[in-house]
């Protein structure tokens, strides 16, 4: 089954300390690209979420967001003044004053209002605990996003094989037409060959060249058997498990190649409509390809 590059998952948990949310935005790349945006006191478990992910994805870009709320923050973390920097302020402050000239008035609140004065650590066995709970809902959000990128990748897998249906159609039209192009390219040669032998002062293995090269040129039924072989192949392809998109990719260049050969070929109109739609068709689906996993 298909699988999306492009989805988003969002999960929460809650209990009496706490309140945490993880959201998950992911967009198509060519590689991996993970980035966790974290509170400064939940690093260390960084490398947890980030195996989370790993495990579950394997392409794209992918955003994930996590908010953690305390209820009770005396009970998490350790709050300390700092006596020293305190007391830099109050110097600072008092210098100013005698310079100045100002009333020095200032309480205990203000004082706790200036950068860095009031300093906190989190408890390590509460930070160990909230990481286990960030873990779970990280698991949660990307069971979540993975629903949401398989939803997205059915809609793909329905547009790619609807497309497929169309190019395999063009393709039966192209093939019945090569007989008719064999009679063109004949027609062609015959008017070739009768303006050469006219051509008295054009050498015999000159003609011969011609004759081969335009004889060459009318058969295509190799490039047919190649496009069948590889529609095959990418059907196959697409109802592997992801990852598939880097694959897909590398056939659908393989298939264009071998529709430009035939379109250099062609001669009646309408196989190079039909060769035309075909390019068109590929084209689409090589946009599409581009969101999968």
């Amino acid at each position: 089954m298909l699988s999306s590059m492009t989805g988003f998952g969002k999960a929460t948990v809650e209990n009496d300390d706490l309140f945490i949310t993880v959201s998950i935005k992911t967009v198509n790349s060519r590689f991996r690209e993970t980035k966790i945006n974290l509170p400064p006191f939940l690093y260390d478990c960084e490398e947890k979420v980030l195996e989370v992910i790993n495990t579950h994805t394997k392409r794209g870009k992918i955003n994930v967001y996590i908010d953690v709320e305390i209820n009770n923050k005396s009970n998490f973390f350790d709050f300390t003044l700092d006596s020293e920097l305190i007391e830099m302020y109050l110097n600072e402050l008092k210098s100013l004053t005698e310079k100045y000239d100002f009333q020095q008035n200032i309480n205990v609140t203000e004082i706790l209002t200036l950068p860095d004065i009031l300093k906190y650590k989190p408890k390590d066995k509460k930070v160990s605990a909230v990481c286990s709970e960030v873990v779970k809902c990280t698991e949660a959000a990307i069971k979540n996003l993975i629903g949401f990128r398989l939803k997205e990748g059915e809609h793909l897998y329905e547009d790619i094989i609807t497309r497929v249906k169309n190019v395999e159609k063009y393709l039966d039209i192209v093939e019945n037409n090569q007989e008719e192009d064999r009679k063109k390219i004949f027609e062609n040669v015959s008017n070739q060959i009768n303006k050469l032998i006219n051509n008295r002062n054009f050498p015999d293995d000159k003609i011969l060249q011609e004759v081969t090269l335009l004889a060459q040129k009318a058969d295509y039924t190799e490039e047919i058997v190649k496009l069948r072989s590889l529609i095959d192949q990418f059907k196959n392809t697409i109802n592997m498990d992801p990852p598939v998109g880097s694959k897909i990719g590398y056939i659908l260049q393989e298939l264009l190649r071998e529709v430009n050969t035939i379109a250099s070929k062609a001669v009646v109109a309408s196989t190079g409509k039909n060769v035309i739609l075909m390019k068109e068709e590929f084209e689409r689906i090589r946009e599409q390809a581009r969101n999968i996993e």
